[in-house]
């Protein structure tokens, strides 16, 4: 081992550092050598680790000095990552050593600046993107089940419990997500048409709206409702309406499902419901009970229990009874029952 680390410390501050084999014997040092000598290891490579969180045992590497690093350590490597904030976030490898920022690094402060702030400059980019989701998904609902894969989190969780950690890791996490949810808020309503129409990008707009949407929904509801308010039959951009769209459906009831939770949390909350309803015109209903996918929404709207919105409801759809009588799929069929 000792012969090992003399060989490693003559390599760090080469060309050669960039070699896959290099970071397969770094990787393996670490898992094995005493404290005193990963901080030897980690004091000298921690101005390099961008160049090799690219490959798979180069970012166990990262991830092993940002767990056992010092606070000046992990300092050093946060800022190393800027203006690689992006790239990482979209690499195969590399967007779990922001994740492991984002679980370890006390000073939420640096990681909003170095880190935080160029993801929320590029979110279009790093929402799109097949990795990218995964890093803005892991600030929304860090270790999630319905986001994030059990190897993923079992690998993460191996940097719990290091001993330059202090802060409780819950307090970590909200203090990110304040930082970071009025961008996504305001990313989201900017590029909804582009969302609902990338369905693999719908389940990012699902998790801010359980999570990350800020302290005032209001732009966002609006929006959205003014999106499902246009007449039904001209669809989005040539595709399907947001309510017949399979992810754009999921979407709305995924909004009304929160409308009812923040409802019993505050009953003054602002509702998306209310949006809806005060922005979908009444003609529109006639429509709307033609679609299986619309009605499910409708019914969706009457089981939140918020007795304004559902009152309200039943007084647009009442002369509209007969109509559904007469409709054959299942979701005309659970909506009459609702009435």
């Amino acid at each position: 081992m000792s012969y090992m680390k003399e060989i490693l410390m003559k390599l760090l501050d080469k060309p050669v550092l960039r070699h896959s084999l290099v970071h397969h014997v770094l990787y393996e040092y670490l898992t094995h050598c005493t404290e005193k000598d990963r901080a030897d290891i980690i004091e000298s490579l921690r101005e390099s680790l961008v160049q090799i969180i690219h490959t798979r045992d180069g970012s166990r590497v990262a991830m092993h000095c940002i767990w056992h690093g010092t606070t000046k350590d992990r300092k050093v490597i946060v800022k190393s990552f800027k203006t690689h904030v992006v790239k990482m976030s979209k690499e195969e490898h590399g967007h779990m050593v922001l994740m492991a920022v984002f679980d370890s690094v006390d000073d939420t402060r640096i990681v909003h600046k170095a880190l935080i702030d160029e993801l929320t400059h590029n979110l279009k980019e790093v929402i799109f993107d097949h990795n990218g989701r995964k890093v803005i998904l892991y600030l929304l609902a860090p270790r999630h089940k319905a986001y994030h894969h059990p190897d993923i989190v079992r690998l993460l969780q191996q940097g719990d419990g290091n001993a330059h950690s202090k802060k409780d890791q819950d307090v970590r996490w909200k203090e990110l997500l304040a930082v970071v949810s009025p961008q996504l808020s305001l990313a989201f309503v900017e590029n909804l048409r582009e969302i609902i129409a990338t369905p693999s990008a719908t389940i990012v707009a699902q998790a801010i709206v359980k999570f990350g949407l800020s302290d005032s929904p209001s732009l966002a509801f609006k929006k959205i409702a003014e999106l499902v308010a246009e007449p039904l039959e001209s669809g989005l951009q040539g595709k399907a309406h947001i309510v017949e769209d399979p992810a754009g459906h999921m979407l709305i009831k995924c909004l009304i499902k929160e409308d009812k939770k923040r409802a019993e949390q505050n009953p003054s909350a602002d509702l998306f419901c209310r949006h809806l309803l005060q922005t979908v015109p009444t003609s529109a209903y006639s429509q709307w009970i033609k679609c299986n996918r619309a009605t499910f929404i409708l019914v969706c709207i009457l089981e939140t229990g918020i007795e304004e919105i559902t009152e309200r409801l039943k007084m647009i759809l009442e002369p509209l009874e007969k109509h559904i009588k007469k409709k054959q799929f299942k979701g005309a069929e659970i909506l009459l029952n609702k009435l």
